[in-house]
């Protein structure tokens, strides 16, 4: 198909992906979701309605009618877009994903989440809100706004970012691996998981909170903060900690594979699994415990203390010994 008649009118949803369509009438009516990825269309009508979602994915569209309003979500990755109208509505989520778009209007509000992973968006707009996910990985992002509201996950993998602004708090997850940033601001907190993999980072804030999973494996990190409490797993491999803190509190597992860890504190508990194989680690705690499984692959461990609890097993070089 290649163009369509004046005056259409769907009560339900309109699915064109694929096809050779140029244009829509602009008197045209849907009453649903419109599907227009990975054809030809170029342009939209003016004051365009949609009640479900908009897909544009892969099209040659490069901007939106001044008026757009989309009750769904707005799917615009992979297409040639470059700006987006003032007033566009998007009650859903947008993705940008892979898009030419280099700014967002001023005062924009995304219902969803906003992707804008693989872009050349560089900065944001001071009164940005997004309810949603906001995911900005392998962006030219370099900075974020004092008070950029995210009510969801934060995504800044592969990032330019260096800095994050101070007294920073994100109710989901929070993903710097593989980004420039090299310090964190006190009061940091992160609702959800904290991924800090293969990063520069080589210290954490005293007061910050972690609501899930921490994953500092493959980073630069040399310490821990005192009283440290992980809700979920922490992740230590490939690092250079020698030490941990006293009163560290792990519910998920502890992975310290392939680390500079020599000792463990004594009162260590861990709710999962503990990892230590490929560790130089030569003893354990007398009142180590352990809720999974403990790894002690390619240590040097050569006795286990008569007070260890293993709740699952005990993994030594060609061996598996049930709980303590």
């Amino acid at each position: 198909i290649t163009a369509l008649p004046e005056n259409l009118s769907v009560g339900g949803s309109l699915n064109l992906n694929g096809t050779d369509i140029t244009a829509l009438p602009e008197n045209f009516s849907v009453g649903g979701s419109i599907d227009l990825s990975d054809t030809d269309i170029t342009a939209l009508p003016e004051n365009f309605s949609v009640k479900g979602d908009l897909d544009l994915c892969g099209t040659r569209i490069s901007s939106l009618p001044e008026n757009l309003s989309v009750e769904g979500d707005l799917n615009l990755s992979y297409s040639d877009i470059t700006t987006l109208p003032e007033n566009l509505s998007v009650k859903g989520d947008l993705d940008l994903c892979e898009t030419r778009i280099t700014a967002l209007p001023e005062n924009f509000s995304v219902k969803g989440d906003l992707d804008l992973c693989g872009t050349r968006i560089s900065s944001l707009p001071e009164n940005l809100s997004v309810e949603g996910d906001l995911n900005l990985s392998y962006s030219d992002i370099t900075a974020l706004p004092e008070n950029l509201p995210v009510g969801g996950s934060l995504y800044l993998c592969g990032t330019r970012i260096t800095a994050l602004p101070d007294n920073f708090s994100v109710k989901g997850d929070l993903d710097l691996s593989n980004s420039d940033i090299t310090a964190l601001p006190e009061n940091l907190s992160v609702g959800g998981s904290f991924y800090l993999r293969d990063s520069d980072i080589t210290a954490l804030p005293e007061n910050f909170s972690v609501g899930g999973s921490l994953d500092l494996s493959y980073s630069d990190i040399t310490a821990l903060p005192d009283n440290l409490s992980v809700k979920g797993d922490l992740d230590l491999r490939e690092t250079h900690i020698t030490a941990l803190p006293e009163n560290l509190s792990v519910e998920g597992d502890l992975d310290l594979s392939n680390s500079d860890i020599t000792a463990l504190p004594e009162n260590l508990s861990v709710g999962g699994s503990l990892n230590l194989s490929g560790t130089c680690i030569t003893a354990l705690p007398e009142n180590l415990s352990v809720k999974g499984d403990l790894d002690l692959r390619e240590t040097c461990i050569t006795a286990l203390p008569q007070k260890l609890s293993v709740g699952g097993k005990i993994i030594l070089p060609g061996s598996f010994f049930s709980k303590v």
